[in-house]
């Protein structure tokens, strides 16, 4: 019964990191610029519904507010940042620069507007455990779980089957085939960025019920959801999906020897292990095609 208890632990550590990777795969996997920035973009949003869920506003509806905040955020970086370092030519290495220095910037401002004190938000409903059996989890716990597995699904189906998906493989293969379709890359790549960024807010804010927001949150789930891409392959929706399970599963089960700490160490190493053996992740195909 114990290791079934870690099993669901680890499914539900998993998910929350495969919410963290889809978001990340869905702009990197379409754009191939490696936004550094995603965890810090998120990490304002994520502070507006902190703070005013604890001047007495409903979470709900702090929670709905600030999932349209990432979504338009998301889109402002790309138009703002991104999209003019494109049109000027910039290569990858001035962009990643770029998000770096955003990255930087907000996580200078936060504590400065918020002050460095951890923050914790939660519904006490949803994180009232009960037992199936003897298996405690919680309504967030199954909540991260569904989530993470309908949003995969439906944006694989998305992506795969609708007009939108079929214009966004256009342009993710040849640039220019896009635009002999007529297709307005712009429009559609900040579409990406907005519901990439919406897509990791949902996951750092399950997150953040459970444990507290500080300045520096953003650092972790940005690489842990940046490291999940590459040893799934970069868009590859199902690999960053069933590697971020393996993640949480890994890192639970490992506690039964260590401590946390050394058992994050370790998933560290194995997944470093992992991208440096298949540089182009588990299921990545030659082509730059998402999937």
């Amino acid at each position: 019964m114990r290791y079934l208890q870690i099993l669901v632990n680890g499914l539900v550590t998993g998910s929350i990191y495969g919410l963290a990777a889809l978001g990340f795969n869905l702009i990197y996997g379409t754009t191939k610029i490696f936004h550094v920035a995603y965890g810090s973009v998120i990490m304002i949003a994520l502070y507006f519904v902190t703070s005013i869920s604890l001047s007495g506003t409903s979470v709900y509806w702090a929670v709905l507010v600030g999932l349209a905040i990432a979504f338009a955020l998301g889109g402002l970086v790309y138009t703002v940042l991104y999209s003019p370092l494109e049109r000027l030519g910039r290569n990858r290495t001035t962009i990643f620069i770029a998000a770096l220095g955003l990255a930087t910037l907000i996580e200078a401002v936060i504590p400065w507007v918020y002050g460095p004190q951890p923050l914790t938000f939660n519904l006490p409903s949803l994180n009232t455990v009960v037992f199936i059996g003897k298996i405690a989890i919680s309504p967030l716990d199954i909540a991260a779980i569904v989530a993470a597995l309908v949003l995969s699904l439906t944006l694989w189906a998305v992506i795969k089957w609708s007009v939108v998906g079929r214009q966004l493989r256009a342009i993710t293969s040849n640039v220019e085939l896009g635009s002999v379709m007529g297709i307005r890359r712009g429009v559609i790549i900040g579409s990406v960025f907005a519901v990439g960024t919406a897509i990791g807010f949902i996951g750092l804010t399950m997150q953040s019920m459970s444990s507290s927001v500080t300045p520096v949150v953003d650092v972790t789930y940005t690489l842990i959801a940046a490291m999940i891409v590459l040893g799934g392959g970069a868009g590859s929706l199902v690999g960053s999906y069933m590697i971020a399970l393996a993640w949480g599963i890994l890192q639970n089960g490992i506690t039964l020897w260590v401590s946390a700490d050394w058992a994050t160490v370790i998933v560290y190493l194995a997944f470093l292990t992992l991208i440096l053996v298949r540089p182009l992740g588990l299921m990545t195909s030659t082509s730059r095609r998402m999937l």
